[in-house]
């Protein structure tokens, strides 16, 4: 499965290990986010890069990651065909894409 991946400052760490397990499991990832620790990229640029992103039509699924994740849903929700939620619980993450569209989620 080919995925996007995206963080602001905040959030530039667990995305390094989420994308780091999600390798590990043999998916396919590009990262349209923070870049290393001394990148400043701000929780709308890095959503509007992941939704752009899932636009495209060129990934099955995006994660994008900020400090609450209240920041990044916003923007990414105002793309159409971009369906953006914050879930901090496996729980949520399973639920979202059955009760959901499958394009696009939060961590």
């Amino acid at each position: 499965m080919k995925v996007v991946i995206a963080s602001d400052f905040s959030g530039y760490q667990r995305k390094q290990a989420v994308r780091k397990h999600l390798a590990a499991v043999g998916f396919e990832i590009d990262d349209v986010g923070q870049q290393s620790d001394k990148d400043m990229v701000m929780y709308y640029d890095a959503a509007t890069n992941l939704a752009k992103a899932i636009q495209s039509g060129d990934y099955e699924k995006g994660i994008v990651i900020c400090g609450t994740g209240a920041g990044v849903s916003m923007i990414a929700n105002k793309f159409t065909e971009v369906y953006c939620i914050a879930c901090e619980s496996v729980y949520t993450a399973e639920k979202i894409s059955l009760i959901n569209n499958e394009k696009g989620f939060t961590l």
